[in-house]
């Protein structure tokens, strides 16, 4: 893994939602998750969009284990 693949996520999540500079969003896998799950959750972006969105904008392939997992019925 990229030794600051985390901080990279991090980073485009700040910058998704528009944080300040010098403003940062945590580094912390869990955090991340969770805000991913959010985003997701709520209908914000889609799995996709936000794929697409942090690949063109920052360079990042988001790994799905940081999607939260779909469940089957």
């Amino acid at each position: 893994m990229i030794p600051d693949y985390y901080y990279r996520v991090a980073d485009f999540i700040a910058d998704l939602f528009g944080f300040p500079a010098g403003a940062s969003f945590p580094p912390d896998p869990l955090a991340i998750k969770l805000m991913i799950a959010i985003i997701v959750g709520t209908g914000y972006m889609t799995r996709d969009d936000l794929s697409l969105a942090a690949l063109a904008k920052h360079n990042l392939i988001l790994r799905d284990d940081l999607f939260p997992r779909e469940v089957k019925r």
